[in-house]
């Protein structure tokens, strides 16, 4: 077995979650009286903190992203947390690395909340020896610090033995900034070049790759 302990990223890595982040973007803009997002930019707020995200990609002061924080999280804890599917071949995936004895471990740039809270309510407490969100307001989009905290609390010690998996750019900083291998997927919301230019080690289309590169039986 190559790697002891694989962390993941949530959004755009085990779960599709666009449907409720995209929702509850336009409903803060909404409120803000703005003009909706794009697409394109909607795609953008999948990785890093809701600060970091208005400010970077709408353009909004640190004051107005504040509220637009606010307005999105109203909406989103009532509605839009739930409105996600887990991508096929995930809950199989867990299985099969939680029996071969890997430590599965989960960091996400979401708030810690809404992680726990999402977790829960699917029954999928259990794939994970340890699951972290982001205080809620974290204003960085530095993701090192959420993956070290898990690497911590699953007693990771040896560098060379942890994956990183994720689908943006922020995991595979995250992970180098760490020194730790990164693996990009290609089914979530980002692109082989940026995840390639990011450091990637790996690069898979689909979650059944991933236990061949941690080294276990499908």
């Amino acid at each position: 077995m190559r790697y002891q302990t694989v962390v993941f990223d949530f959004d755009g890595t085990v779960a599709d979650t666009a449907q409720g982040i995209f929702e509850s973007v336009q409903y803060a803009l909404k409120k803000l009286e703005l003009p909706p997002a794009s697409e394109q930019t909607l795609r953008c707020f999948i990785g890093p903190p809701l600060p970091y995200s208005f400010r970077q990609f709408i353009g909004l002061s640190d004051e107005t992203a504040e509220q637009a924080v606010r307005f999105y999280r109203e909406n989103y804890s009532e509605q839009g947390k739930y409105k996600l599917r887990f991508y096929d071949g995930i809950p199989e995936l867990m299985l099969s690395l939680r029996r071969a004895g890997v430590h599965t471990c989960l960091a996400s740039a979401k708030p810690d909340r809404f992680i726990q809270e999402i977790l829960k309510h699917f029954g999928a407490q259990s794939w994970f020896d340890c699951a972290l969100g982001m205080p809620m307001q974290e204003q960085s989009a530095d993701k090192s610090g959420i993956i070290l905290d898990v690497m911590n609390r699953a007693g990771a010690v040896e560098k060379d033995r942890v994956l990183m998996v994720g689908d943006t750019k922020y995991d595979m900083i995250g992970a180098k900034e760490l020194g730790v291998d990164a693996l990009g997927v290609l089914y979530g919301y980002g692109s082989a070049e940026e995840l390639t230019s990011s450091g990637a080690d790996y690069i898979v289309r689909t979650p059944q790759e991933i236990a061949t590169i941690v080294g276990i039986d499908k």
